[in-house]
């Protein structure tokens, strides 16, 4: 996974921002859903994709966006061994 905000980036230009989430959420197509049969990016997606039927841009930036906090490694307890298998 990608690593926590670097401290470089903290006031960098817009684009370099977005680079850096844009690498966070290519990970996450890699990383587990708490044991569903999707990814953390399918999830993210899903939650898009939903939203985008819409006509609210920033609700659909926000269902994409809505578990990045998980997917930054942190010292914090992960979501794995949460949530309920097969919802």
């Amino acid at each position: 996974m990608p690593t926590p905000l670097p401290t470089p980036l903290i006031g960098a230009p817009v684009a370099d921002r977005l680079a850096w989430l844009l690498d966070v959420l290519h990970a996450a197509a890699g990383a587990d859903y708490i044991g569903e049969s999707v990814s953390q990016l399918d999830h993210a997606l899903q939650g898009a994709t939903l939203a985008d039927k819409g006509d609210d841009t920033e609700l659909t930036l926000a269902a994409l966006l809505h578990d990045v906090g998980h997917l930054v490694p942190s010292d914090e307890p992960s979501m794995e061994g949460l949530g309920t298998h097969n919802h």
